[in-house]
């Protein structure tokens, strides 16, 4: 039985100590990549959306809009960095991926994209928010680096499927 079934077939009680552990497990990879060292100036593979596809995948939309405002929230204070700029360009752009990649595999959507695509459509719109934000907020513009911007967006997307699948695949039958 795959991760996602396990939390779709279990009781209430069960899927409320998912939630937190995603919760907790998004919060411990924020602070990480927050740590290792950009090969970009501000970019980020975007690890936390490890945790935000399996809740995707698994929750209702409330749970899944929720996912990433206690997130940012827990982990930019943990940081010290909350309200600064970086927590609303982080806040909105996952807010916004969480809400394309809901409707995606949701919807009838879902029957031409796979975890791959969902992946990557949740990066791009990830990083096409905070770039849209940067335009807005600061006035400049980045059109030049945006094709960079996208590509690097699909290369996290990739990584970030590539291990959620992963995860979800493996279950030893361990509990929660």
């Amino acid at each position: 039985m795959s991760l996602i079934e396990f939390i779709k077939n279990t009781t209430d009680k069960k899927k409320r100590k998912v939630y937190i552990f995603l919760l907790a497990f998004a919060v411990v990879l924020n602070i990480i990549e927050n740590i290792i060292p950009k090969p970009v100036p501000w970019f980020r593979i975007g690890l936390t959306k490890i945790a935000l596809i399996i809740v995707v995948y698994s929750f209702e939309f409330k749970y899944i809009l929720l996912f990433p405002v206690l997130r940012a929230i827990v982990g930019f204070s943990i940081t010290g960095l909350l309200f600064t700029p970086v927590f609303i360009w982080s806040l909105s752009g996952s807010i916004v991926s969480a809400v394309v990649m809901y409707i995606i595999v949701h919807t009838g959507l879902n029957k031409f994209f796979s975890i791959y695509g969902v992946s990557i459509s949740g990066a791009v719109f990830h990083s096409l928010t905070q770039w849209l934000l940067i335009i807005y907020f600061f006035n400049l513009n980045f059109s030049v680096i945006l094709p960079a911007v996208l590509g690097l967006a699909v290369i996290s997307g990739l990584i970030t499927a590539y291990i959620a699948d992963a995860v979800i695949r493996y279950r030893d039958g361990g509990s929660f």
